[in-house]
């Protein structure tokens, strides 16, 4: 009520004694905490592929020439088995300190990523205009994503955590993807 801490716990359980501890700070304690049954369980988590980053200042690629920087060169895509959390680039790409970009209209590019998680978002925009993004995940087409100014698109959720090939096909030049990042709970 002053502004101090007055209690401090870290992590799940402990719940009637946090309860009672904030009833206490507000002055409504009656010395019974209430009841807790509409408290949600807690969240199941799995492990997750960590936050990536696909220009090259902070990212990487598996290809095995690396980036070109700031100029469009066409990748192959010939990394088989795959290593998770690593992206791949197929096609026309120009890859540049915070992005990579589809460079040409028309074709069958994309960027693969073999990652962990119930959750994969990227953020992406499509520069002048809007763009279509297919994805696919273990090489079935599960959305088309509409991209135009830069934002967080969530590409896939699913109940499980397992390792799962993402694709990422643009369909125009000109769009951009700056990072992925993961969920790992449920």
């Amino acid at each position: 009520q002053k502004g101090y801490i007055v209690y401090d716990h870290v992590g799940e359980g402990g719940y009637e004694e946090t309860e009672a501890k904030i009833q206490k700070a507000l002055g409504i304690s009656d010395g019974e905490p209430m009841a807790l049954e509409n408290i949600p369980s807690p969240k199941v988590c799995f492990p997750q592929t960590p936050e990536l980053y696909l220009g090259y200042e902070r990212g990487f690629i598996g290809n095995p020439r690396g980036f070109a920087r700031d100029v469009q060169r066409d990748y192959t895509d010939d990394q088989k088995p795959y290593r998770t959390g690593v992206p791949y680039l197929h096609g026309a790409w120009r890859v540049t300190r915070e992005y990579v970009e589809h460079a040409r209209k028309g074709k069958d590019d994309f960027l693969t990523l073999l990652f962990e998680g119930v959750e994969a978002n990227v953020v992406a925009e499509k520069i002048d205009g809007r763009g279509t993004v297919e994805v696919w995940c273990e090489e079935k087409l599960v959305g088309i994503k509409e991209v135009s100014f830069p934002q967080m698109h969530n590409l896939i959720t699913r109940t499980d955590a397992h390792p799962a090939l993402l694709k990422l096909v643009p369909k125009e030049e000109g769009i951009r993807f700056y990072a992925f990042t993961f969920g790992g709970c449920r």
